[in-house]
């Protein structure tokens, strides 16, 4: 893989069980550089460079997991690409055209969904990197005890307005019940009053008043 004037070769070798991930770099003198990129004793599988807008990464499969590394005069240590299940990956060869601008080169890359592709690339995980830097920093600069104490005042005026207005439904609640057995009581009184006028009726009906004049 060829960048900035330099063809970088990736190195992968064993020794006693150990595996060890190296970056040679060879620029237009001739001069040679190796860097050490990661060693582990679980294998380092299909370890491949890429660049990524005008940057250089080492992308490889270790155990359950798929890692990268960004070089800035030296690699950087190694992230994880958040992957949900590390045999959904396939390595692909990749072909890429040789104009400034296609932002991403590489000899192969991983692929998530062959059916349909997505490009595992580390600009994502660096992405996911910076965000969990910055809710850690977030975190590690707050003063716990001062928010763990404001938490609890907020509780405890929410637990007295809850309490506040649970026994105004309570009053409400017996208000209303004592209106309902009031309005009953109307409805009892008032059935009664029409039952009497109307058995008085019925009374003056069947027994009327004799007239005056006859004996």
């Amino acid at each position: 893989m060829k960048s900035l004037n330099c063809t970088n070769i990736l190195n992968l070798t064993e020794e006693k069980n150990e595996y060890f991930l190296e970056h040679v770099s060879i620029n237009s003198s001739k001069i040679m550089k190796v860097y050490k990129i990661s060693e582990s004793t679980e294998p380092l599988l299909f370890p491949k460079l890429i660049i990524q807008n005008n940057n250089l990464y080492a992308l490889w499969l270790e155990g359950d997991f798929l890692n990268f590394s960004k070089f800035d005069n030296g690699w950087t240590n190694k992230s994880i690409l958040n992957i949900d299940n590390i045999n959904d990956i396939v390595n692909c060869r990749y072909a890429f055209e040789e104009n400034p601008q296609n932002n991403l080169k590489a000899k192969s890359i991983f692929v998530l969904n062959f059916l349909a592709p997505k490009f595992l690339l580390p600009d994502e995980g660096i992405e996911q990197e910076k965000l969990f830097k910055e809710n850690i920093s977030l975190l590690s600069n707050c003063n716990a005890e001062k928010t763990i104490q404001k938490l609890l005042k907020d509780l405890s005026i929410n637990k007295a307005l809850n309490d506040k207005l649970e026994k105004r439904i309570h009053v409400l609640k017996l208000k209303l019940y004592e209106k309902d057995i009031t309005l009953n009581n109307y409805n009892d009184y008032l059935n009664k009053t029409i039952a009497q006028k109307s058995n008085r009726k019925r009374l003056q009906l069947i027994n009327p008043k004799p007239k005056q004049g006859y004996t």
